[in-house]
């Protein structure tokens, strides 16, 4: 994908013209790198205690939170993938755009609008107009009005392609849509889609199980997500309507240019070289300010040193080189997953399917310590078992059979995880049943289990294959382990946690001989739904 722009504004001035404007790294962690070095250039190293607010980001922002911990920066962000569980984990505060901008002495925007050639500029700026006659048409349908008269909900979508928002606020029967993101702070439920996928969901082409394979984001209140549902043919109305409009838009011709950046294209990891000294900075305005604040004990040009790629360095999550390609995303699930003590050192095994031919995946290596593993060690297997790739010197995981039947049977699946979750496999030694106390156990219902099996035995992962079916996406391994796949890593990883999650629950619940209430009715149908289409 093409890297995105970053623009840092300091002092009064927000206009265009004003920012220290640069285009990232592709890499999360170079990119907020620079993001942290540009900071300390445009304020002259004076970030001490300054209010900050970071507009988009995600991940980035995140990790640029994190590095920012040691400036007591107050940090204030306008990010709707960021759900306020998370924001409030990292120790910063989600606010409404106009208040971050109000508030915030130094602005970062990281809404990734892409470098676009002229056509696809034109492509997108028809797109967008598409868009604005939709949210008209929705915010006038009497029918919409109608069917939210009882309902608050504030939906904001973010496109993938082009980096631009809009929203729909339903309250109580009246409708206020836009372009932008939505002004009241982060919104209720928050999706990132491609444009062709939005475009395929609002035309009929794409269904609600072909959206879901991990290119679209979903965050925020699930049962207000699911309550769109009921508007979802009003909406598919408008979008037509705007489309007769406004003329038909080659949706898929937007996308071309935005191809995944292969190892040659990758960054050099080039760092930035600030002086040794801070220059001196005007002693007026916003720089004023900040200098007449106490100075920190460490001086930021030492603290500069944790925070800036050295030069040519490139490493991955455990210090290891990077692939630049899928399996630096696996070694981070493996990394995190083995931290959480759902893997142990040598036991479980994590997959992928290769974005250049479904028929092959990544598989972790046999008898590597999970926390030694680099990226460049995984095996590159077809989906009858065969090593094809990658360290192909590496003995394949014994569980490969589990993983190959599973892709084999859903063409849906492009991530598998076996843990020894300890709670998860203990349900199924003492025969318990999972239940959905949880909103988290609702997602993912009944647990199927399937009888003990030599591990590596061939049987074994056409026996899972059955079990999961055609929906189900968790399995337990009777005196083994789980099995959960879904349509990402993360995903899959998450599923992996909320399954745990609920096992703890009931099994601490058993052994306080407490009987734990479970969700039922509309309620349950609601999350089971939506656990379906987040596999």
């Amino acid at each position: 994908m093409a890297n995105a722009l970053l623009g840092i504004y300091a002092g009064a001035d927000r206009s265009e013209e004003a920012a220290m404007t640069r285009e990232l790294p592709s890499d999360c962690e170079a990119a907020a790198d620079m993001t942290v070095a540009l900071m300390l250039e445009i304020t002259h190293m004076a970030l001490w205690r300054a209010n900050v607010g970071i507009v988009g980001g995600g991940d980035i922002c995140k990790k640029v939170a994190r590095r920012l911990q040691g400036f007591e920066v107050s940090l204030i962000i306008h990010d709707p993938d960021i759900p306020e569980e998370d924001a409030a984990s990292m120790g910063v505060r989600q606010a409404g755009l106009d208040e971050l901008m109000a508030e915030s002495d130094i602005v970062v925007d990281m809404t990734e609008k892409q470098p676009q050639a002229a056509g696809q500029a034109a492509g997108y700026d028809k797109y967008m107009a598409l868009i604005k006659e939709f949210l008209a048409i929705m915010s006038r349908d009497a029918q919409a009005k109608e069917k939210t008269a009882g309902k608050d909900i504030s939906l904001q979508i973010t496109f993938e392609d082009n980096g631009e928002s809009c929203y729909l606020n339903f309250a109580k029967g009246e409708i206020d849509a836009g372009l932008g993101v939505f002004p009241g702070g982060a919104a209720e439920v928050n999706l990132r889609v491609p444009i062709a996928m939005f475009d395929g969901m609002m035309t009929g082409t794409a269904g609600a199980k072909a959206a879901m394979t991990g290119q679209m984001s979903f965050t925020g209140n699930a049962r207000k997500a699911m309550r769109m549902q009921a508007i979802l043919n009003l909406m598919m109305s408008a979008y037509r309507a705007a489309v007769a409009k406004v003329g038909p838009v080659d949706v898929a011709s937007l996308g071309e240019a935005e191809q995944e950046a292969t190892a040659e294209e990758m960054p050099a990891g080039k760092a930035i070289v600030l002086p040794a000294t801070a220059p001196e900075a005007p002693q007026q305005g916003f720089f004023a300010k900040r200098r007449a604040k106490r100075q920190p004990a460490v001086q930021p040009q030492q603290l500069i040193q944790q925070v800036v790629t050295a030069p040519g360095e490139d490493l991955g999550v455990t210090g290891r080189p990077k692939t630049y390609d899928i399996r630096d995303e696996l070694l981070r699930i493996v990394t995190e997953m083995f931290r959480k003590g759902l893997i142990t050192g040598i036991g479980g095994n994590i997959s992928v399917r290769c974005g250049d031919n479904p028929d092959h995946c990544w598989i972790t290596p046999d008898a590597i310590f999970a926390d030694d593993l680099a990226a460049g060690q995984m095996v590159r297997i077809d989906l009858h078992g065969n090593t094809v790739g990658g360290a192909a010197e590496l003995p394949v995981s014994s569980e490969k059979n589990v993983h190959t039947a599973i892709y084999r049977a859903r063409p849906d699946i492009q991530a598998v995880i076996h843990s020894h979750a300890t709670k998860s496999t203990l349900m199924g030694l003492a025969g318990l049943k999972f239940t959905p106390v949880s909103s988290d156990a609702a997602l993912f219902g009944e647990v199927p289990v399937v009888p003990f099996m030599l591990p590596g035995a061939p049987e074994l992962g056409d026996m899972v294959a059955e079990a999961m079916g055609a929906e189900k996406a968790v399995c337990i391994m009777q005196n083994h382990g789980l099995v959960v796949a879904g349509t990402s890593l993360r995903r899959a990883s998450d599923m992996t946690g909320c399954v745990e999650d609920a096992a703890a629950k009931i099994l601490e619940a058993k052994a306080m001989g407490v009987e734990l209430e479970a969700i039922s009715g509309k309620d349950l149908e609601e999350l089971s739904e939506l656990g379906k289409m987040l596999v």
